[in-house]
C-alpha cells in the first residue's frame, strides 16, 4: 500500500469520525431544547424537537414521544402512537419504556391486553433496577398465585 493511500484511510477515518461528532451534538442539542419546551409547556415544539432526535434512533427521544401522545400534551391523545414509540425505546431496553408499555397491554390500551407480554416488559425492566417495574411484578405474582377474595386486600 502506497503511502497517499494510507493517509487516504487516515483522512477518511478522521472524516467520519468528525461527521459522527457532529451528528451527535446536534442530536443532544435537539435533545435540550425539546426539554426546555416541554417544561414552558410549549408541546407542539418539544414534538417536533423531539422527532428529529427521535430520527437519530435516541430510546429517549422514542419515549419521550410516546408520552406526549399517551397524555394528549402537544398532539392528540392517542394510545396505539404512544405504544408505537414506546416500543421503539423498548426494543432498546430503555426500562422505563418497558415499564410504560407493559401497562399499556396490562390494560389494553393502543394495543391488544396481554398481561403475559406486560410480565415480559415488567421483568425485562425490573432486572434493570427501576423499582415501579418491581412493584408491579409483585402485584402480578400477587394476583396470579392470590385466593379468590385477593381484591380485598
Amino acid at each position: 500500500m502506497t503511502q497517499f493511500n494510507k493517509c487516504k484511510r487516515y483522512v477518511i477515518a478522521i472524516f467520519t469520525i468528525l461527521a459522527s461528532l457532529v451528528a451527535s451534538l446536534s442530536s443532544f442539542a435537539g435533545a435540550l431544547e425539546a426539554e426546555a419546551a416541554f417544561k414552558a409547556g410549549n408541546y407542539e415544539v418539544a414534538y417536533k424537537e423531539w422527532e428529529e432526535v427521535a430520527k437519530t434512533g435516541d430510546a429517549t427521544a422514542e419515549f419521550n414521544i410516546g408520552f406526549l401522545y399517551s397524555g394528549g400534551f402537544g398532539v392528540p391523545q392517542d394510545y396505539s402512537k404512544a405504544a408505537e414509540w414506546w416500543a421503539k425505546a423498548a426494543a432498546q431496553n430503555l426500562p422505563v419504556a418497558e415499564l410504560k408499555l407493559g401497562l399499556l397491554y396490562s390494560w389494553g390500551k393502543g394495543v391488544q391486553q396481554d398481561d403475559t407480554e406486560a410480565a415480559k416488559l415488567w421483568l425485562s425492566s425490573a432486572a434493570q433496577g427501576l423499582s415501579e417495574a418491581q412493584q408491579y411484578i409483585g402485584y402480578a405474582y400477587l394476583v396470579v398465585n392470590a385466593p379468590v377474595d385477593a381484591h380485598l386486600l
